[in-house]
């Protein structure tokens, strides 16, 4: 074990106060003698700061007076890691005890990133019988780069869901949010995955396991708003894709690959599904807002583009042809289902997952 490779577990936090020590707990916990814990606070008003504070003698800590949004506090951090693994874990997830010496065993020099599975708790850490993403069997990192090339997005884990080298950290440096033309100081919650997402198949090897490693926690304060259901939630989720699909084509520009976003938007499966969530939830007007029916033209030319498996496609086709077309009624259920954890009878998630393995 002492041989393997370290790992450096760097905990974000930003008014999680009563969570974040049950975060830097189970980084703490680690069974691998390899691993340093960073926490850094991005400024918080809560009394995360003192809960923090307790873990000076067993952990590095860093209070920021102001809130500089999620990637601003990382880049306080990271470049402080001793080792070769990097970890980014949001405050109110957890990982497993095993989680860092599983990356360490799995570690190769030529690995830019190590995606996982994550297990979904409620604010309380109950388990909701729910592991996400459900990754393909085999997964390399040419299929990764041939979905973002077709459409913009991949299978790809949360914050808490990933590990990656330093050398993939140094070579994006400077590391900004405002890449993403997200306003300085905004504490998006999903800027750093979109940035490293884009940049780890293309710089080295991205390697999947098939292991949950982490504990993610679904709560009303959630940036992806898990158990809120309107057209708030899907709205941004289509402006932050769109910003992800603008900063892909100038990350593509530079090396000489041709990407056009406007074709990676209308092949998009997730980016369609958000497109008839919107339009089932709001009035027939403003920028968002598609007919559903015309949404599914679009639909069938995804269908055929996208390099996801045939049943996995296929299930994603017949849901949003269903929530294009059903009963108002009975589509606010659908949407439930398909993006509500907590809505979901217990027998609906062995099926999903057998769909996509």
């Amino acid at each position: 074990m002492s041989e393997l490779p370290g790992v450096s577990i760097v905990i974000g936090n930003y008014n999680y106060g009563r969570f974040v020590a049950a975060a830097i707990d189970s980084a703490l916990a680690q069974d691998h003698p390899r691993c340093e814990v960073i926490v850094v606070d991005d400024g918080s008003s809560d009394g995360s700061q003192e809960v923090i504070e307790r873990y000076r003698d067993r952990a590095q800590i860093i209070l920021l007076p102001t809130n500089r949004g999620q990637v601003g506090a990382l880049n306080e951090a990271w470049p402080l890691a001793q080792f070769e693994i990097v970890v980014f874990l949001d405050s109110d997830d957890m990982l497993e005890p095993y989680a860092a010496s599983t990356i360490a065993r799995n570690w190769t020099p030529e690995v830019a990133k190590i995606q996982f599975p994550v297990k979904s708790i409620d604010a309380d850490g109950r388990s909701l019988n729910h592991v996400w993403p459900k990754y393909p069997a085999e997964l390399t990192t040419e299929t990764i780069r041939r979905m973002l090339l077709a459409t913009g997005q991949t299978y790809t884990s949360p914050c808490s869901g990933n590990a990656y080298s330093q050398w993939l950290l140094q070579r994006m440096s400077p590391i900004g949010g405002d890449k993403l033309g997200c306003q300085p100081g905004r504490p998006d919650g999903g800027q750093m995955d979109a940035l490293t997402e884009i940049h780890a198949p293309f710089e080295g090897e991205v390697k999947t396991l098939t292991t949950p490693l982490t504990y993610y926690r679904m709560h009303g304060s959630n940036y992806t708003q898990h158990y809120k259901l309107d057209v708030e939630r899907f709205t941004r989720q289509l402006q932050d894709f769109d910003r992800k699909l603008a900063y892909l084509a100038r990350f593509l520009h530079t090396r000489g690959i041709k990407f056009d976003p406007e074709v990676a938007r209308t092949g998009s499966l997730w980016y369609l599904e958000c497109q008839v969530a919107v339009s089932r939830l709001s009035a027939p007007s403003g920028r968002w807002y598609v007919q559903p029916r015309k949404v599914l033209g679009h639909v069938c030319k995804a269908f055929f583009r996208s390099p996801a498996s045939l049943r996995e496609r296929a299930a994603v086709f017949l849901w949003i042809t269903l929530g294009a077309l059903a009963p108002q009624r009975w589509a606010e259920r659908l949407l439930e289902l398909r993006f509500n954890v907590n809505s979901r009878p217990k027998w609906l998630e062995p099926v999903l997952s057998r769909l996509i393995s």
